[in-house]
């Protein structure tokens, strides 16, 4: 089995879902598992409101001001995110990013236990379900709809919409808790840790060349390595630097492509191929007709001088003369 939450459907067949805001009231273990998981994730919020301050020091005044305005985590993550960007080395910055990206892949089960529908299943006696709301919502207005329906409700219909749908319940066992609750606890201590390690006063400290300032910058690779010792940061990482990397070498090979002879068979057929991804990627539904398409500067004149300047062009099945080329 995946070490995520499974769908009810898939833990067993025949499971019923039953709403219960108390489900946890014969599970004293589960509910402190709950318990800390909302208190963790109050501590990632109250650190990563921090972060700001931490980052511009003595300037954050205004980007305070602006920030307590935005409304939404990800308005406000976006608008710490763009002032350190503009302030953070680029190392600096990639912490950041990392630690966000922590942040937000941990939070789903928080997420789940805070705005999902709370029940159980008689065959899993010890575990939490989780609904998903919406998918609720949907139900509940095909069930009105089934009851306003002329000639009155079916009742097979009814029956079967009066069910929760097994698919959309989510079953949180003692395990799953657990390892929700140790992810955030890893989060949780790399954002309380980052309000130190991006303080501006100490980085201000580490560029320092003197003897001090290579202490503190050896302390901040410390705490740097603790970070990367925790798999979730060190995965968002990677994939931040590898996706770094890969825009590098594209930029790379466009100004290498820039550089050479722009009517050249190669570069030619290099930026029709490009072209020609991007196109693909934004439209996959264009079938492409054929691939006759690329000219050198050569053939194009000698199509020119064969077609006497014309530019031939087929439209439904019969020849149209467009205007002599210029």
């Amino acid at each position: 089995m995946l070490d995520i939450p499974q769908p009810l459907n898939r833990v067993i067949s025949n499971g019923e879902f039953r709403p219960n805001e108390t489900a946890l009231n014969d599970n004293p273990e589960l509910a402190k598992l709950v318990a800390s998981i909302f208190a963790l994730w109050a501590g990632i919020e109250h650190s990563l409101s921090l972060l700001l301050t931490s980052v511009l020091g003595a300037d954050a005044g205004p980007a305070i001001a602006m920030f307590a305005t935005l409304r939404g985590q990800r308005l406000q993550l976006g608008a710490l995110k763009a002032a350190a960007k503009a302030t953070l080395f680029p190392n600096d910055f990639d912490v950041l990013c990392a630690a966000i990206s922590m942040a937000d892949s941990v939070q789903t089960p928080r997420n789940h236990l805070a705005h999902w529908i709370w029940g159980t299943c008689e065959q899993l006696p010890d575990a939490l379900l989780l609904a998903e709301p919406k998918a609720q919502e949907d139900r509940e207005r095909e069930l009105n709809l089934a009851f306003e329906r002329a000639g009155g409700p079916d009742v097979r219909e009814i029956i079967n919409l009066a069910r929760y749908n097994p698919a959309t319940v989510v079953v949180y066992r003692r395990d799953d808790l657990e390892r929700a609750k140790g992810d955030l606890a890893d989060a949780e201590r790399i954002t309380a840790l980052l309000t130190i390690y991006l303080d501006r006063q100490i980085r201000g400290w580490a560029s320092d060349t003197r003897l001090e300032g290579q202490r503190v910058a050896a302390l901040r690779e410390v705490v740097f390595q603790h970070f990367y010792d925790k798999r979730l940061f060190r995965e968002a990482l990677d994939r931040i630097r590898a996706e770094q990397n890969s825009a590098a070498a594209r930029r790379s090979s466009v100004i290498r492509r820039r550089r050479a002879s722009t009517d050249s068979e190669d570069s030619i057929q290099w930026r029709h191929d490009y072209l020609l991804r991007r196109l693909l990627e934004a439209q996959p539904a264009v079938q492409l007709k054929d691939d006759q398409r690329l000219f050198t500067h050569d053939q194009r004149m000698t199509i020119f001088r064969r077609d006497k300047g014309i530019c031939k062009v087929r439209i439904v099945g019969r020849q149209h003369l467009s205007d002599r080329m210029s």
